[in-house]
């Protein structure tokens, strides 16, 4: 087994494809990534906050934020993953599949860097989470894998959240609201 390169408990708060990239094969027992959700909203931190100043638009366009160095790699090495990103830019549009190109290079590189027996928790809400759904099959699973959905129940508040969690080849789908 592959020794990491990085420190032990390590919090990444960057673009994480870079850090994914220089962290060596197969060292990695835990994933927790809280991606964009594709909400189509520009944010802003607010003034009283930490993070003051820092602004995010959660917009993708296909020929301003997909780079053809990923579709390369992605059409070349992970077919599934293409036909999963090429399917819903036919049937949804080009904006969900340069999101879905913008994650989907990513979790092939968390698929490289986790271990046999490691996992990988996504989070995400309803705006794209059967499409990530979609994309974690075609990434991370191996068609031996067998995929397992359990819907929790609702709780009495508000915002839907969806958490997608991969532990090995369980894939466990909790819906809850906050």
């Amino acid at each position: 087994m592959p020794q990491p390169n990085f420190a032990n408990r390590s919090l990444y708060h960057a673009d994480n494809l870079d850090v994914l990239r220089g962290m060596n094969s197969e060292s990695v027992h835990l994933i927790a990534t809280d991606p964009p959700f594709n909400k189509s909203k520009d944010f802003h931190a607010t003034p009283d906050s930490l993070a003051r100043g820092a602004r995010f638009q959660d917009r993708w366009r296909w020929i301003e934020d997909v780079h053809d160095d990923w579709l390369t790699e992605i059409t070349r090495d992970f077919p599934e993953v293409y036909a999963v990103i090429s399917t819903t830019r036919e049937v949804y549009g080009s904006d969900m599949a340069a999101f879905l190109a913008f994650l989907g290079i990513r979790l092939i590189e968390m698929r490289r860097v986790l271990r046999y027996d490691g996992s990988i928790y996504l989070h995400c809400d309803h705006t794209a989470s059967h499409y990530l759904k979609m994309l974690m099959d075609a990434s991370i699973l191996t068609r031996e894998d067998c995929a397992r959905i359990r819907a929790m129940p609702a709780c009495p508040t508000a915002s839907l959240i969806a958490r997608v969690k991969y532990w090995g080849s369980k894939l466990t789908l909790q819906c809850c609201s906050r």
